[in-house]
């Protein structure tokens, strides 16, 4: 088709980086083959069969039976959960257990500075050090491209193995991180400079939906 990988992402709402992995590796089977298909204007069976018409006009995406749309786009929901309290056991692989969707206009409109659309996750974070801002069990949206501390901003970060969602800080005077919690209870700890090995940014929480318990 002559696309870049980031046109192909963008049309399927699959991230760059698993486009890469899939053409990698050559699969033959993957959860995201209904979206690569779309994208490309044909049935995921068509797509296994390699049945393919290089015709540029022939691969908008259309409406699906279920009314989505390339205006769509789909996040997917992890597995893992972190923790805003004690850590979490990072596990050894990443488990999409499910997938919601949200419309390009919303994400535009209330997250102009993510990424991109397509890398967007969701994970649940479960604790009370970050209380009042986050709530325990609060469903998280994700950037996952996000991996450098640029900002000071809330993110999800793995230290020694074990996931966080923690507000994280740069000391300017002599390169440390700040790890703090937005609950007065919890002290901060410091991340020296020659000590960040241990520490890893897995994206920056972007928005929140907050569930009163009732």
């Amino acid at each position: 088709m002559g696309w870049t990988l980031e046109q192909l992402s963008e049309r399927a709402s699959v991230d760059v980086g698993t486009i890469n992995a899939l053409e990698n590796r050559d699969s033959k089977r993957s959860m995201y083959a209904s979206n690569l298909a779309r994208a490309f204007g044909l049935t995921t069976e068509a797509l296994e069969r390699g049945e393919f018409d290089p015709d540029p006009a022939s691969a908008e995406p259309s409406p699906t039976a279920t009314g989505e749309t390339a205006d769509v786009v789909t996040v997917r929901v992890f597995e893992a959960g972190a923790s805003m309290g004690h850590g979490r056991i990072q596990a050894d692989h990443d488990t999409v257990v499910d997938h919601i969707r949200l419309t390009r206009q919303w994400v535009r409109s209330h997250l102009p500075s993510i990424s991109s659309a397509n890398s967007l996750a969701v994970l649940s974070a479960y604790g009370d050090s970050m209380s009042p801002t986050f709530s325990d069990g609060d469903i998280l949206l994700v950037d996952r491209d996000v991996q450098d501390i640029k900002i000071d901003a809330v993110y999800v970060l793995s230290l020694n193995g074990e996931l966080y969602v923690k507000r994280i800080q740069r000391r300017i005077t002599d390169g440390a991180v700040i790890i703090k919690s937005d609950n007065p209870l919890y002290d901060p700890v410091v991340v020296d400079n020659g000590d960040r090995a241990r520490l890893s940014v897995l994206g920056r929480v972007v928005w929140a939906w907050n569930g009163r318990k009732l």
